[in-house]
């Protein structure tokens, strides 16, 4: 395996760049949605107890 060639080829480097983005952006989306889906529970939550109140 030569390392200078895999650096050298744009076609390699532009694949690797695209999945390192789709990667961030799936943590991005995973982190988010987690995040939505705990505020959710909370409030669900919260309006449970408030209506028993």
């Amino acid at each position: 395996m030569n390392s200078l060639a895999a650096m050298g080829n744009p076609v390699q480097l532009a694949m690797d760049s695209e999945s390192l983005m789709n990667f961030a952006l799936l943590r991005f989306g995973i982190i988010i949605g987690g995040g939505l889906l705990v505020v959710l529970v909370l409030f669900g939550l919260l309006m449970i107890f408030k209506r028993k109140s």
